[in-house]
């Protein structure tokens, strides 16, 4: 979101509750530069943080889309309302949970 780190403990109260544990966890801290920035395209993301640019959205979009119709898939993983970001998380999620290795779904 378009906050400052110090402020996120107010947002997400697992950061500073003492009985959630992690191993790890992502914080991405940069506005975006090939989208206008907008709370709906706030990371962080669900599975994979993503810190660059994609600069062949568009044509990722319409792979995914024609993947989606292949596999009947009803909701499309891919949209041109999120974010490159969004997008990438939302199909290595699918892939991860479809159990394929995190290697093999990047």
């Amino acid at each position: 979101g378009m906050v400052q780190s110090s402020v996120l403990p107010l947002f997400y109260k697992d950061l500073v509750n003492e009985e959630y544990l992690t191993n790890w966890a992502i914080y991405h801290r940069r506005f975006s530069t090939n989208t206008v920035p907008k709370w709906p395209l706030a990371q962080p993301m669900r599975l994979l943080g993503h810190n660059g640019e994609i600069n062949t959205v568009i044509g990722n979009i319409n792979w995914q889309r024609a993947l989606d119709v292949q596999r009947n898939r009803r909701a499309p993983l891919c949209s041109i309302t999120r974010s490159d970001s969004s997008n990438l998380d939302g199909v290595f999620e699918w892939l991860v949970r479809s159990n394929h290795s995190c290697a093999h779904s990047l």
